[in-house]
């Protein structure tokens, strides 16, 4: 199946405990979750740094990487550092949030082809990836208007 990565916004514990649980599917329509965006494609965590200094060159912001913004582990194996586990869900930082969710949802395509020159990826982002991107922002908008938590989580 490969690496599942998701990002999630809403109650950071319920979120841990549901998928402790195995609940992924009650996800999608628990009240207590105001966004979901699927970033299960093939990608190591360190993309997910240069995703993130792809954001903030964009917007102009400091660069910001997303192994830097982990905080709390909410699920999994709480034992080990984050980028040694198995699987994790772990909530990030304010700061990534308000970053993503200054990208504007119009330069997702802008932010995909950027990112995928930064990871040398050849050739142009599949639409799954720009509407991975897109869903992030809107995920990130959305827990920034609500003050919501954004949980990563992955699974090897």
């Amino acid at each position: 199946m490969g690496n599942m990565m998701e990002f999630f916004a809403g109650d950071a514990d319920r979120i841990g405990k549901a998928i402790d649980d195995d609940e992924y599917d009650t996800l999608d329509s628990a009240p207590w979750v105001s966004g979901r965006a699927d970033f299960s494609m093939h990608l190591l965590l360190e993309h997910l740094d240069a995703l993130t200094t792809t954001a903030a060159d964009l917007v102009s912001a400091p660069p910001l990487k997303l192994s830097t913004e982990i905080q709390r582990c909410v699920a999994g194996d709480r034992s080990k550092a984050w980028d040694w586990r198995e699987s994790s869900a772990d909530t990030l930082s304010t700061r990534w949030r308000d970053l993503i969710a200054s990208v504007p949802e119009r330069r997702a395509d802008e932010c995909a082809r950027t990112w995928f020159r930064a990871i040398n990826i050849e050739g142009e982002p599949e639409l799954a990836v720009v509407t991975a991107i897109t869903d992030l922002i809107r995920l990130c908008s959305a827990a920034k208007e609500k003050d919501h938590t954004v949980v990563f989580s992955f699974s090897a």
